[in-house]
């Protein structure tokens, strides 16, 4: 018996290191939040750069993961500026994703003059320093890698619907 497994190979790399902002930075992300700074650090939050590229040295993609919520759009192009011009990636390369955790605070540069906001402007340089550290080293480490691809099927948690006789609706098993 033969199964033909799709794959494709490529050159991959992946670094990851510390993004945790200052433990009293503005933090309030939220309306039930009752405080303007962190009071502390529960866990650290990461950084990730993987890259790909073609076997050939030609196409290649970045992709930033973070471990935030959101980005506005002036504090997104500020690290997409220092990115591209500290390694001489063209920006059409840099795909950035979040983790979309809540914990990580809102950093948007509107919010600097609010208790910890004068935290946000050094924290953000220093993300984007260490995002670049990130990709340089993706640069310099590219191995030869084979990617497999596959289905299948999973139908856990599949069924969460259930009649409510009380209301005569569908209702959400929780």
């Amino acid at each position: 018996m033969h199964v033909a497994i799709p794959q494709s190979r490529c050159r991959f790399s992946l670094a990851h290191g510390d993004i945790t902002p200052p433990s009293d930075i503005y933090h309030r992300m939220w309306g039930a939040a009752k405080h303007d700074r962190a009071t502390g650090i529960h866990r650290p939050l990461r950084a990730t750069v993987v890259l790909l590229a073609s076997l050939e040295g030609g196409e290649q993609q970045f992709i930033i993961a973070l471990d935030h919520c959101v980005m506005g759009r002036q504090e997104m192009n500020n690290l997409l500026d220092a990115v591209c011009e500290a390694t001489d990636i063209p920006r059409e390369e840099l795909i950035v994703v979040f983790s979309h955790t809540h914990a990580a605070g809102l950093m948007g540069l509107e919010r600097v003059n609010l208790p910890g906001g004068e935290l946000i402007g050094p924290y953000l340089e220093s993300m984007a320093a260490q995002t670049i550290k990130l990709a340089r080293e993706t640069q310099e480490n590219l191995q030869p890698a084979t990617i497999l691809y596959g289905t299948g099927r999973c139908s856990l948690a599949a069924h969460r619907d259930f009649w409510d006789e009380g209301k005569s609706t569908m209702g959400l098993w929780l």
